[in-house]
């Protein structure tokens, strides 16, 4: 395989960044973020669908094992326990997916965007489709369910595009206004709600949640999107960090428009200004000798 090996002057400075430590993914990027942060935010979708199957079990079910008359009232229908298991279940298969090399990054960021919306209603169902649960409620009762919590905290921890985000809130927060909805018709939850009161209650704060939610993704994105652009030198773009020393870094970069590979090696800044010059010119010629060292590759310095 050739690869060309550049140095141009402009690289001095080192940008520091994580290594993929993955292989397999490439030089691909999705919905304008370095390929890095959108492992990382696979990898972050993956803790997040444990960490929600863990707390759904510890606040939904837990309890009710604890407490032996709690047992005889959650296994007695399937409403009491089944959004519980249900959503426990999903959470886990995600989290499985996720790991799962042969599916492409931007196809599990879209899993992460359904998981987000079935979790939303998986929370709602536990929390409202039981008969026992709204009980007592008044008319015209408001009120923030786990929802609201459970989809921003989503759109932060994994960050994806902006437009997509909100989609994904919108569905997410719609869970309640569903659930509740179609308990309400069903009769099976003693609540009454004029028109104007569910809008007011069930929907208009939820809208405010999906502003929040929207908010935090686009600044979440700005940031990865503004580490994509640092990673532009000139005609190329670092993709994957090879190695490092105690000078600095190598990295795998893509040319614009040539179709062979680089590599580029940003050399550390911290050196006095009449070091700085002297250490320079050591690293490139040391930099000429390995390139040169290794005919087999073709390499060859620009």
């Amino acid at each position: 395989m050739q690869r060309h090996m550049t140095f141009p002057p402009e690289t001095e400075a080192l940008l520091e960044t994580r290594e993929i430590g993955q292989p397999g993914h490439g030089g691909e990027r999705r919905a304008g973020l370095p390929t890095d942060l959108v492992i990382q935010s696979v990898s972050r979708l993956r803790v997040i669908a444990l960490l929600y199957a863990f707390v759904f079990f510890m606040v939904a079910m837990f309890p009710s094992f604890v407490v032996p008359q709690g047992r005889l009232l959650m296994f007695s229908s399937f409403i009491s326990w089944g959004p519980a298991v249900i959503s426990i279940a999903v959470a886990l298969f995600v989290a499985v997916l996720t790991r799962r090399p042969r599916i492409p990054l931007s196809s599990k960021l879209a899993i992460g965007l359904a998981f987000e919306m079935a979790g939303s209603y998986g929370i709602a169902s536990a929390e409202f489709l039981d008969p026992g649960s709204l009980a007592g409620k008044p008319s015209g009762w408001t009120g923030l369910s786990w929802v609201a919590v459970w989809t921003v905290l989503f759109t932060i921890v994994v960050p994806t595009n902006p437009s997509r985000a909100l989609a994904a809130a919108l569905g997410s927060v719609s869970a309640v206004p569903v659930v509740i909805g179609s308990a309400m018709a069903a009769g099976t939850v003693s609540l009454t709600l004029r028109a104007s009161e569910f809008f007011l209650g069930l929907v208009f704060p939820y809208l405010f949640v999906v502003v929040l939610a929207y908010v935090g993704a686009r600044v979440v994105y700005a940031l990865g999107s503004e580490v994509s652009r640092a990673r532009e030198l000139g005609s190329y773009r670092l993709v994957e960090r090879l190695g490092q020393g105690g000078m600095g870094e190598v990295w795998s970069a893509k040319h614009r428009l040539l179709a062979r590979p680089a590599a580029i090696k940003l050399i550390r800044p911290s050196f006095t200004a009449a070091a700085r010059t002297r250490v320079f010119e050591d690293a490139r010629r040391r930099f000429e000798r390995e390139a040169r060292s290794s005919p087999a590759c073709g390499r060859r310095i620009r």
